[in-house]
């Protein structure tokens, strides 16, 4: 994972500024619920094997597995039943259609207010362009 270091440090900014006992935010991933981690060693590691994993399942698309990270890797597959290339209305559509779905639960609400004109309240629809806010190397690498 070497070449996606900057990807992944841009990652734990926006997931926690790089700060907590869970900087990666990777307690789902591994567990199925908020906080099972409470050591930043352990979850950087899960962090890291959980972004290769959607990273491979994304065929090297960097921008699929950024979002599935946020969204969690059914993502990837409404991606690849539509063109399989990730796009921001894709984006909006799968988190419009998750939270049509599960929005009964009361768990889920829109992080961004940008978000409530599409209904699109299940993680973050903008969490692509949020990480590549952090990130200031190869563009090459994000080119899918």
């Amino acid at each position: 994972m070497g070449e996606y270091t900057d990807v992944l440090m841009a990652l734990m900014m926006q997931e926690s500024g790089g700060r907590g006992s869970d900087p990666m935010q990777a307690s789902e991933s591994l567990c199925g619920s908020v906080g099972c981690i409470e050591d930043p060693e352990r979850s950087i590691k899960q962090g890291v094997s959980y972004f290769a994993n959607t990273l491979e399942r994304a065929n090297g698309d960097v921008k699929l597995a950024l979002q599935s990270y946020n969204f969690g890797l059914g993502f990837i597959d409404f991606v690849m039943d539509r063109g399989g290339e990730y796009t921001q209305e894709l984006a909006i559509e799968f988190s419009s259609k998750k939270y049509d779905e599960l929005k009964h639960t009361g768990e889920y609400n829109c992080i961004r207010e940008e978000a409530e004109q599409y209904g699109a309240c299940y993680g973050d629809i903008y969490y692509v362009d949020a990480v590549l806010s952090y990130y200031e190397s190869d563009e090459n690498l994000l080119a899918s």
